[in-house]
C-alpha cells in the first residue's frame, strides 16, 4: 500500500469509531461520548495528520492553497482542495474555509465536520471492464473523514456538526467564531455575553441578571449567599480548563447531586467553613465577637480585626445591635447617604438598610435618627422631636408625644405628662439653654455642685436654711420680685 493509502485508511478507520465499536460496549453513554471524541481527536493527531504531512513531503499528494493546478498537476485532497478555475480552492466553499493557522480547509459552524476526502485514483477492476473498454482510472471519495472545524469551534457529537466553542458565538457573516462579549458591550443575542462570567443579554447590553451584581474584582455576576447558583467546570477544544462559580467570595456553590456531574451545574450559595453571611447577604465573613485574623478577615467593612477579635470599626461612634447583626452609629457618628437611614420602631432595635455595593454594606444610623450630608463627612443626626441622650441614642425632648416615660429625655428627668414629654413637677418649667428643668420662686431646689447647671429659674438661687439638709428653696434674687407665674422680674 502506498503512504497515500495508508493516510486514507487511517483517516477512514478513525472516522468509523462509533458507540458501537467493541471498545465502547462496557461503557455508558456519559463515558462513550467522552472515550470516542478523546480517541478519534488523539488517532487522528497522533497518527493521521503526522502521516498526512509526512506523505506530502514524500509523495507529493499535490499543490496547497491558491497555487496554480491542472489536471496533470492536481490539488491537495488530505486538504480539501480542489482545482477551481486553474486555483486550488477548498471544496464546498460555503461550508468551510481555508484557516491559515491549520494550512488546510476548516468546516465553518453550522456545517458538518464529517467529509468525504475527494481525488483518490482507483483501478476499475478487470471483471468490471467489458470486452469493449481499456484498462482506466476513475475518481472515488474516501470518507467520511472528521475535518477540523474553524478556530474556536468543535465537532458536536453526535450531531457531528461543528459549533461554538465555550466562551464564542456564531459571526452571523462568516460562519467563524468570536470572543464572546463582556460588561455593558452591545450585544442582539444570549450566545453573545460572556458566559463564563455568567453574563446576560439584556436590552441590547450585557449584563447581569436581576437580583445579580457584577463583581468586577472576580469579573463575574454573582448571587446572594442563600441563593441558587450556577457552577462550571468545562474544558475546551484547545484544552482550556474554566472552572468557575457564580457566589460571592468566600463562599461555595454546594452542588445538586442531580447536576453534580455536568459541565453545567445548579447548587446553592453557602459560606466556606467557620464564616458566616454578611449582614447584605453579598459575602461571608467572621462575624462580630469572632476570633480574626489576616487571613480570616471580619464581615463587612463596618467590622475590623481588633486585638484578634472582630468588632465595631468606630467603637467610640458605634455599637453592635443583636437585632440586625450590624454595627449601629450614635447620633454624631459616621453614616451613608442616603439608603441608610435608620427608620423608627418600637423594639428599640435600629432598622438599618443597605446598598447594593459589592465592597461596602454600609453603615446605619441609631433609631429615631437621620443620615445628613455634611461633606466630606455624613453623620447621624437626631430626627426633628428627638434630642442626643448621654448614651448617643436619640431620645424624645421636650414638648414631644410620649406613651412612657422612658421614652422621654432623661437627661432633665422629663416625664410622660398628659402623653407630652415634661418636666415632672408643675412648679418646674424647661429651660432649653441649660436642657434641663428649673424650680420656680419658692420651689424645691437642689444646689448644683459645679455652678453651672442651674436648679432655680431665671433671677432666683438656691438657698439651703441649713447645710445638711439634701434640698433648698429657690428665693428670688435682690433686685426682683415674685410674680404671680411664680417667676422672678427686676423692678420698675
Amino acid at each position: 500500500m502506498t503512504v497515500f493509502g495508508y493516510v486514507v485508511h487511517c483517516l477512514t478507520q478513525t472516522a468509523k469509531l462509533d458507540d458501537s465499536h467493541p471498545i465502547f460496549l462496557d461503557k455508558k453513554p456519559a463515558k462513550r461520548k467522552m472515550d470516542r471524541t478523546l480517541i478519534r481527536a488523539l488517532t487522528t493527531t497522533a497518527f493521521c495528520i503526522p502521516l498526512m504531512w509526512g506523505s506530502v513531503a514524500s509523495s507529493d499528494l499535490g499543490r496547497n492553497y491558491k497555487e496554480p493546478c491542472s489536471a496533470d498537476d492536481p490539488c491537495n485532497p488530505i486538504k480539501f482542495l480542489e482545482c477551481t478555475k486553474g486555483l486550488c480552492e477548498c471544496t464546498s466553499p460555503k461550508e468551510i474555509v481555508f484557516d491559515s493557522s491549520s494550512s488546510s480547509c476548516v468546516a465553518k459552524v453550522g456545517f458538518s465536520c464529517l467529509r468525504e476526502i475527494p481525488g483518490q485514483k482507483k483501478a476499475k477492476r478487470s471483471s468490471d471492464i467489458g470486452h469493449n473498454e481499456t484498462e482506466r482510472t476513475e475518481i472515488t471519495p474516501i470518507g467520511p473523514y472528521q475535518i477540523i472545524c474553524v478556530p474556536n469551534a468543535k465537532c458536536q457529537y453526535p450531531s457531528d456538526i461543528c459549533e461554538c466553542d465555550f466562551r464564542h458565538y456564531k459571526s452571523p457573516t462568516d460562519g467563524t467564531c468570536l470572543r464572546q462579549k463582556g460588561l455593558g458591550e452591545k450585544c442582539s443575542g444570549q450566545d453573545q455575553c460572556d458566559q463564563y462570567e455568567f453574563l446576560t443579554c439584556s436590552g441590547g447590553t450585557c449584563s447581569c441578571d436581576r437580583d445579580q451584581w457584577y463583581d468586577h474584582k472576580n469579573r463575574k455576576c454573582v448571587v446572594s449567599v442563600g441563593s441558587r447558583c450556577k457552577t462550571i467546570d468545562y474544558r475546551t477544544v484547545n484544552e482550556e480548563h474554566y472552572v468557575q462559580h457564580q457566589c460571592p467570595e468566600m463562599s461555595h456553590c454546594n452542588p445538586d447531586p442531580l447536576h453534580a456531574n455536568d459541565n453545567f451545574g445548579f447548587g446553592v450559595c453557602q459560606c466556606d467553613p467557620g464564616l458566616k453571611v454578611t449582614l447584605d447577604r453579598k459575602t461571608c465573613a467572621k462575624d462580630y465577637g469572632d476570633a480574626c485574623s489576616g487571613q480570616r478577615k471580619c464581615s463587612d467593612v463596618q467590622f475590623i480585626c481588633r486585638s484578634g477579635t472582630c468588632q465595631c470599626k468606630y467603637p467610640l461612634h458605634q455599637f453592635y445591635d443583636e437585632v440586625t447583626k450590624s454595627c449601629i452609629s450614635f447620633s454624631g457618628g459616621p453614616c451613608d447617604v442616603p439608603n441608610h437611614n435608620a427608620s423608627s420602631n418600637r423594639n428599640g432595635s435600629a432598622a438599618a438598610t443597605t446598598t447594593t455595593s459589592i465592597d461596602d454594606p454600609g453603615m446605619g444610623c441609631t433609631e429615631n435618627s437621620v443620615c445628613a450630608e455634611n461633606p466630606p463627612f455624613n453623620y447621624c443626626r437626631c430626627s426633628p422631636g428627638f434630642i442626643e441622650g448621654n448614651d448617643g441614642k436619640c431620645v424624645k425632648a421636650f414638648g414631644s408625644s410620649c406613651e412612657v416615660d422612658e421614652e422621654c429625655d432623661p437627661l432633665p428627668q422629663l416625664a410622660c405628662i398628659n402623653n407630652v414629654c415634661n418636666c415632672p413637677d408643675t412648679l418646674q418649667v424647661y429651660e432649653e439653654k441649660h436642657r434641663t428643668c428649673v424650680s420656680l420662686a419658692g420651689g424645691r431646689c437642689r444646689k448644683e455642685f459645679n455652678g453651672t447647671i442651674p436648679s432655680c429659674t431665671s433671677n432666683a438661687y438656691c438657698v439651703k436654711a441649713s447645710g445638711r439638709l439634701e434640698y433648698g428653696r429657690c428665693i428670688c434674687a435682690r433686685g426682683t420680685y415674685t410674680t404671680a407665674n411664680r417667676t422672678c422680674s427686676k423692678g420698675p
